[in-house]
């Protein structure tokens, strides 16, 4: 899907445009004389509307069409030939934004890229059936199911099992300097930094 932000978005670039032109009229006008009784009210309820025009594009951009276009930036590097990518600032400063986000890694897993991304306390791995992941005794893992079966651990200090709610995974421990997680189907390893 190739997003073309100003050719599909005409109406809504003019409403904040028209929005933008308000706000300014306003804030330059403001202590202008009426040009007719009530004028003054008319313009606040003009420029609120406004605001909420501009609140509104503000909302739709960092829910809607930012994600999108991660999700487009991302196939467009699997395109270009990258097949290793790590993706810094997914987590934002919303929790359900940070989810979305996090749960896009096994998206790009099943387009065959390899993804990964990278917080201010660790780094979230997707994976598929038995692997091996690189750590250090006493590094704080986290192993979120994603439909796999049969979830097993080696090297970590809780056994895993088929996991069916993603808290039942967390706060668990590496042991050595790999750990193995058996099973068949997806997951997502979190590895804490700290």
């Amino acid at each position: 899907m190739k997003m073309n932000f100003y050719k599909e978005n005409l109406f809504i670039r003019l409403a904040v445009a028209i929005s933008l032109v308000v706000v300014f009229l306003y804030q330059f006008s403001y202590d202008f004389p009426e040009w007719y009784s009530g004028a003054g009210r008319h313009f606040t309820i003009l420029y609120d509307i406004a605001m909420a025009i501009i609140g509104s594009f503000i909302f739709y951009l960092v829910l809607d069409y930012i994600p999108q276009k991660r999700k487009t930036t991302v196939h467009f590097l699997q395109k270009k030939g990258f097949r290793r990518i790590a993706i810094v600032g997914a987590t934002g400063k919303r929790e359900d934004h940070t989810l979305g986000n996090i749960s896009l890694l096994i998206d790009y897993m099943k387009d065959g890229i390899e993804v990964r991304t990278i917080t201010d306390y660790g780094m979230f791995i997707p994976a598929k059936d038995t692997q091996t992941f690189a750590s250090h005794p006493g590094q704080q893992v986290s192993i979120f199911n994603f439909g796999a079966k049969g979830l097993q651990g080696e090297g970590l200090v809780y056994p895993l099992s088929d996991f069916t709610n993603w808290w039942q995974g967390t706060l668990n421990e590496a042991t050595a300097n790999e750990f193995t997680v058996h099973c068949t189907g997806e997951y997502l390893v979190f590895l804490a930094s700290i």
